[in-house]
């Protein structure tokens, strides 16, 4: 009996403790509906209208992501609203919320990290007195404008990237470097103006921007970073003059990109920065380029000619070939020290090399690739050819050997100063013994500079058939205009004799 009333007595202990904990987890739950999420800060979330208003003055409080005391709501929320004294958003704070609509108030002067990620925001007015705009803090959303004020001094790295539907943005005068990815998937945005104040586009700023085709930089940009304007739809680049670096595959997969001119101070062009640009066939590098990677034009199929200025001191090659048939190198070789080398065999479909100058001395090998049929250099004013095909030999400075090999390799003179065969030297000047006629061979001294002489054997002087024809025409006509006025001569004696 006691038993059955003990059982009793523990069942209605369980009913009332479960009955208090609903109510308590219940009044919970109401209660969540509106708190405090700042000192000074409240919120409130109105489920008929899926409002949610943050009221009172100062910074909504950091929170862990996901647990902010509105999280429970966050796929609900639609309408924001923010009271004119707050001053600070933090990271997360309304990421991933259906909202389409923010005015943040003239008070807030930071947004942080992935802060309205995400969301449906399609019209955004920014704080008249906002500095600081976290990474990512408005990627991936719906936005079609953005007007980023001149307050603005800091930007996170993609910011506004992946927003699809972003046509139209204005950067304020505040900001000194776009970052990382800023507006990396901006697939709809077609121009951009860089302010005055920005020295550096860093990597990936405007990546896959596909529609991109006017860019104005301003004044100011010193820096392009790698992958800065990859796959943007750009047919004519006039880069500023401010320019001086311009990182690997900035201008990459530009597809419509048909010309580009340098700003007079561009002096590195890093591997790849504009490969794979199909249409590009027309590239004018500035005379203060001093460094110049060999991949930089990869891919650009329609790109045959380029010079390059004499300012460059590195001309470095990696193993991708370029489609150029024909190379015009300036004397900036002659006087780097640290050049001493130089590679062109990956130029695969290269016919013509020129060197216009006569001033070398900072080489001592240069390889070529087979494909390469003429050499030029010039002198003066004019440019002396040599076939390498034939076996020409080939005069260049005092220091180099003027014969190539069968990979188009030339050593250095061995009277000059280096060790080689006797046969390989420069023979700058000439002098005939002999000239050559149909009959007998001539003979020929090759001069070298450094004042060795051979006697080379020249050709038996050939004349052309047609030639040969008129010129037995003319001696048979002379030989019978002779035999006739001998005929003629001996006549008029005998009459006289007669007489």
């Amino acid at each position: 009996m006691k038993t059955k009333r003990v059982i009793i007595y523990m069942s209605i202990l369980i009913l009332l403790v479960a009955a208090f904990t609903f109510c308590a987890v219940n009044a919970d739950a109401a209660e969540e509906t509106s708190s405090t999420c700042g000192e000074t800060l409240n919120w409130t979330y109105n489920p008929e209208d899926n409002s949610l208003v943050i009221y009172g003055s100062g910074a909504i409080a950091d929170y862990a992501r996901g647990e902010y005391p509105w999280s429970v709501y966050a796929e609900e929320v639609t309408s924001l609203v923010f009271t004119v004294d707050l001053t600070y958003i933090p990271d997360y704070a309304f990421e991933n919320m259906p909202i389409d609509d923010i005015y943040i108030p003239d008070g807030v002067t930071h947004i942080g990290y992935s802060a309205f990620a995400g969301t449906a925001l399609k019209n955004l007015r920014l704080s008249r007195n906002l500095e600081y705009i976290g990474a990512y803090a408005f990627a991936r959303t719906a936005l079609q404008s953005v007007d980023i004020p001149d307050t603005v001094i800091k930007l996170g790295n993609g910011a506004f990237s992946s927003c699809k539907n972003l046509e139209s943005v204005r950067i304020g005068s505040g900001v000194e470097k776009i970052p990382n990815s800023c507006f990396k998937g901006c697939s709809r945005l077609q121009s951009i103006t860089i302010p005055d104040t920005v020295t550096e586009i860093l990597e990936s700023a405007f990546w896959e921007c596909s529609l991109l085709s006017e860019v104005d930089f301003g004044s100011s940009v010193e820096k392009i970073g790698t992958n800065a304007f990859k796959g943007c739809d750009f047919e004519k680049l006039i880069l500023p003059d401010s320019l001086i670096e311009i990182g690997g595959y900035a201008f990459s997969e530009c597809t419509d990109l048909i010309s580009v001119t340098f700003g007079k101070n561009v002096q590195t062009l890093y591997g790849g920065a504009f490969s794979d640009c199909t249409r590009l066939s027309v590239v004018t590098l500035n005379d203060g380029l001093k460094k110049l990677i060999g991949s930089a034009f990869d891919g650009c199929t329609k790109l045959k000619s380029l010079t390059v200025p004499e300012s460059v001191e590195q001309f470095v090659y990696d193993k991708y070939g370029w489609s150029i048939e024909e190379l015009y190198v300036n004397s900036a070789f002659a006087i780097a020290e640290m050049v001493k080398e130089w590679d062109i065999t990956e130029f695969k479909a290269l016919k013509y090399v020129y060197f216009a100058c006569d001033k070398t001395e900072g080489i001592s090998c240069i390889n070529m690739s087979k494909s390469v049929a003429n050499v030029y250099t010039k002198r003066g004013v004019s440019y002396y050819e040599y076939n390498l095909q034939d076996g020409k030999e080939f005069p260049f400075s005092h220091t180099l050997e003027q014969s190539f090999d069968e990979y188009g390799h030339f050593d250095v003179c061995s009277v000059c100063g280096y060790e080689s065969n006797d046969d390989r030297h420069e023979y700058v000047d000439y002098k005939i013994v002999r000239f050559s006629t149909p009959f007998r061979r001539g003979l020929k001294q090759d001069i070298c500079e450094c004042g060795y002489a051979t006697t080379v054997v020249l050709p038996i002087l050939k004349i052309s058939p047609v030639i040969t024809v008129v010129v037995l025409v003319v001696l048979a006509a002379s030989v019978a205009g002779l035999v006739l006025a001998v005929k003629k001569k001996r006549s008029k004696t005998k009459n006289v004799c007669d007489q």
